[in-house]
């Protein structure tokens, strides 16, 4: 127990309380956001799909990554200048380091393959889309299995990859790095940008449509997030040969599938959020809101006149029950539609 307690580190610097404390908070919100994505399914009275569990795996791949990256922080000193390491510290980092790398590409696969799978769930109606979203889930599964193997195969023998000084033939890391990480990136907006035309064609109120494609883009932050963890391209550091104390890549890395998974199960939570709505806090909070447009629409109801963008809401008699009309701004009655419906919309074009 002294031996192990002599081998972890403190943390005591800015760059280890991030690596620890941000994926932390992320993990949190991503692991909410799954358990409502089923409560979803659970008050639709529908059945899970397989975008639902592909979701779960990224999540567990995501945590499974977090935990690598704790070993690298507390046993193996991530965020601290090499030269101040020992021996056994650094192979530690550097298995550590193996783990992260095969789980970020593990789970950033599963996630783009749920996004994929959620595609043809919902938009499916057009062959011609379901067919190329096919053609996408073959070159990401394509990607990850060659991203996969060159990873667990880099060194010969395989110890030469965590072990200093060890010799042994390895492939070229800035080669690898540059390759797997630009199709990754290429990948994740293309998967963006792929629905975008078919949404703003549905026939749903166009501010629905503006709200499902500002939700899809939240993926955006993901795939910036997958650029800057490419040290081979992108310096984020003072002295980049410092693999250790250069911890900037690895936050990035970290926490790039759970973003990715909060962004993919928001369009699912629909019904979460009318249950929520419908919900004492949910009245007690629209409560609030109504009571700060009514305050506002009495001071403008002076200079109003026929061009105001406030109209009267009267009750069925006609009068709210303190005599006067209550008001609210037209553009704050926003249409919100169940993402989770439109694959039942025939209303698509063929």
């Amino acid at each position: 127990m002294v031996e192990l307690e002599k081998r972890v580190i403190a943390v005591a610097n800015n760059g280890q309380r991030t690596l620890v404390i941000v994926p932390a908070i992320l993990l949190f919100m991503s692991t909410v956001v799954v358990i409502l994505r089923f409560q979803s399914r659970r008050l639709n009275r529908s059945k899970a799909f397989i975008d639902d569990w592909l979701c779960v795996l990224a999540l567990i791949l995501a945590y499974g990554g977090y935990i690598a990256n704790l070993v690298m922080v507390l046993a193996g000193g991530s965020a601290t200048p090499m030269k101040h390491l020992t021996h056994s510290q650094l192979i530690i980092w550097f298995k550590g380091l193996v783990s992260n790398y095969v789980f970020w590409v593990s789970a950033t696969a599963a996630t783009q393959l749920s996004i994929l799978f959620f595609y043809i769930r919902i938009f499916g109606v057009k062959r011609w889309f379901r067919n190329i979203l096919y053609v996408a889930i073959a070159i990401i599964s394509g990607w990850w299995i060659s991203a996969f193997v060159s990873e667990v195969t880099a060194c010969i023998p395989l110890a030469a990859a965590w072990t200093p000084g060890l010799k042994g033939t390895c492939i070229n890391d800035e080669e690898m790095c540059t390759a797997v990480g630009m199709m990754h990136v290429v990948f994740d907006f293309l998967i963006l940008l792929l629905p975008i035309p078919i949404i703003w064609r549905l026939q749903m109120p166009t501010w629905s449509r503006v709200i499902v494609s500002l939700v899809l883009s939240v993926g955006v932050f993901a795939s910036v997030c997958s650029i800057l963890r490419m040290a081979c391209l992108i310096n984020l550091s003072d002295n980049p040969q410092d693999k250790t104390g250069s911890w900037l890549y690895m936050i990035y890395q970290v926490i790039e599938a759970p973003i990715g998974i909060f962004a993919i199960c928001v369009p699912n939570l629909s019904p979460v959020l009318k249950q929520i709505s419908a919900s004492t806090f949910g009245t007690s909070i629209k409560s609030l809101f109504d009571s700060k447009s009514r305050l506002t629409g009495s001071n403008n109801t002076s200079g109003s006149g026929k061009n105001s963008k406030f109209k009267e809401i009267r009750n069925p008699s006609g009068f709210s029950s303190n005599g006067k009309g209550s008001f609210r701004a037209e553009s704050d009655e926003v249409p919100l539609q169940d993402i989770d419906s439109v694959h039942r919309d025939r209303s698509l074009e063929q």
